[in-house]
């Protein structure tokens, strides 16, 4: 079973420009992601690191860190 959600090549770059955005401007986003288990997970913080080597990200809230890697991003939203 593929646990990966397609994402089209516009809503990819919109996810890295938030992502980016974020560890720049130090505001937080919310993601959701596919689970290796095929769940959808979600949460909500500012990316403190980006891991080019791994293809993944460190969203950190105050409570919670996720290491979560880009092939499993559906969405990236901004929080108001």
């Amino acid at each position: 079973m593929n646990n990966e959600r397609e994402v089209d090549d516009f809503e990819y770059d919109e996810m890295m420009f938030r992502i980016y955005d974020s560890t720049q401007y130090d505001y937080a986003i919310a993601v959701t992601w596919m689970t290796d288990a095929g769940t959808l997970e979600s949460g909500w913080g500012v990316i403190r690191e980006i891991d080019a080597d791994r293809m993944r990200v460190k969203l950190v809230c105050d409570w919670e860190t996720w290491w979560i890697d880009l092939i499993r991003l559906c969405t990236v939203s901004k929080v108001v």
